[in-house]
């Protein structure tokens, strides 16, 4: 969530990658994956409307 968060702030995907220490590629894949399970999920839908 924080990743998400970051890129919601501007923060690119490199810039989070460095922060964790690991791949852009992966953390372009955990904030896509993450998004997708979020728009399923009606109970974080709610929360945010």
């Amino acid at each position: 969530m924080e990743a998400i968060e970051m890129k919601v702030q501007g923060y690119s995907g490199k810039d989070i990658a460095e922060k964790y220490c690991v791949n852009t590629n992966y953390i372009t894949a955990c904030i896509s994956r993450a998004q997708k399970y979020l728009k399923k999920d009606d109970a974080f839908l709610r929360m945010i409307a």
